[in-house]
């Protein structure tokens, strides 16, 4: 079921007629346990787009399309006049905004999921055992599969710790506790293998780069050059904030050595990831539990909006560059960082099991639940 719903927000900003210019809510039976949001929007109308959106449940594999109202121009789209504006039709009828599994594969037991960055809908998975799954879900051909059948199996145990594609269409990422495998599907081979030194807890990759950084329960960060022979970290540091749960890489740019990263205890950290010595700044919602850091995005248009996952449901968008002096908050007060730009509220009190933004449409953000999914776009006037 998909409809327009009013969500429950929290917000810094307080100054405009209203919270949000969308809000699309998708509740669904079957839990969902991670979703990926590749690139590909198509317009289908003067008002609409479809996308893809790739889901994992307990149960299944599953692509979706989604409908969304979309007015505006599509990042990349051209700047030529629409055939409607050159012939200044009327606007026409509301569209129906929808979320529709369109193929389903049985998958017992997935606990993660990345798509490629490179080769559309190329998706790598890890089940509760930590083996790698990889499929092709661009080359499906029916609608429902009561078999699961990966294009191939990687070994893998000790459990799931991430997945994340490297710079080439063909090398794969994938860590458990114990340290991150390097793997060619290609030729189905682990070309290296690296350990931390400690346990596992996050995994990120640049993909227009060549470097990779994991997290550990302890609070250690290490990174890898991959152009540099040896298994050895390149470089390493302490966050100071107990385990790293998540970590992502702002790739907007080729190039861009920002990385984020969050913790168990609430903060949320950038780094220079070519010196990790300190972050280059320290975010955190004062006077809150809030169950840890659980995602990271970065937004697609540069490296200062970034969105965070909370434990206790709440995602907060983050201005990563905005540098001001905070005074101490007084006895009472409902003090909010001003680096915090929006809180979006409405999957207070859930675990939150995936946060991404659209690449296609600019301030499009997705975010879900076990059976929530929603895709929702702050207003432009609070920005």
């Amino acid at each position: 079921m998909s409809r327009f719903t009013r969500a429950k927000p929290t917000t810094a900003t307080k100054r405009v007629p209203h919270l949000y210019d969308l809000v699309v809510t998708h509740r669904r039976s079957s839990d969902i346990r991670s979703f990926w949001w590749p690139a590909g929007a198509a317009r289908i109308g003067k008002n609409a787009v479809l996308q893809r959106i790739v889901l994992g449940s307990s149960k299944a594999l599953m692509l979706a399309a989604v409908r969304l109202p979309w007015p505006e121009r599509l990042a990349g789209e051209s700047t030529r006049p629409w055939p409607w504006e050159e012939q200044k039709e009327p606007a026409g009828e509301a569209v129906q905004p929808f979320v529709r599994i369109t193929q389903y594969m049985a998958y017992d037991g997935l606990a993660t999921l990345a798509c490629s960055p490179h080769e559309y809908l190329l998706t790598a998975t890890q089940n509760a055992s930590g083996e790698v799954l990889v499929f092709r879900a661009a080359d499906w051909e029916v609608a429902y599969q009561d078999e699961c059948r990966p294009e191939l199996r990687l070994s893998g145990e000790g459990g799931p710790s991430g997945l994340a594609w490297t710079e080439s269409s063909s090398r794969l990422l994938a860590a458990n506790p114990g340290g991150v495998t390097w793997w060619d599907i290609q030729t189905a081979s682990a070309t290296a293998r690296f350990a931390a030194g400690r346990e596992v807890t996050a995994l990120a990759a640049s993909s227009l780069g060549n470097t990779f950084i994991v997290g550990c329960s302890g609070g250690r960060l290490a990174w890898w050059d991959t152009r540099v022979q040896g298994l050895a970290p390149t470089g390493s540091c302490d966050t100071r904030h107990g385990p790293v749960r998540c970590a992502g890489f702002a790739d907007a740019e080729p190039g861009s050595n920002q990385l984020a990263t969050g913790s168990a205890d609430g903060h949320l950290q950038t780094w220079d990831a070519r010196q990790l010595r300190a972050p280059l700044c320290d975010l955190s919602w004062p006077g809150s539990a809030c169950g840890g850091v659980g995602h990271v995005a970065w937004a697609p248009s540069g490296n200062r909006m970034l969105a965070a996952a909370c434990g206790d449901g709440r995602v907060v968008l983050w201005d990563a560059a905005q540098s001001a002096e905070t005074e101490p908050p007084i006895s009472g007060s409902q003090w909010e960082p001003p680096e915090a730009k929006f809180v979006h509220g409405a999957h207070s009190g859930q675990d939150v099991c995936g946060l991404a933004w659209s690449r296609d449409c600019p301030w499009l953000l997705a975010s879900a639940v076990r059976e929530d999914l929603q895709f929702w776009r702050p207003a432009a006037a609070l920005f």
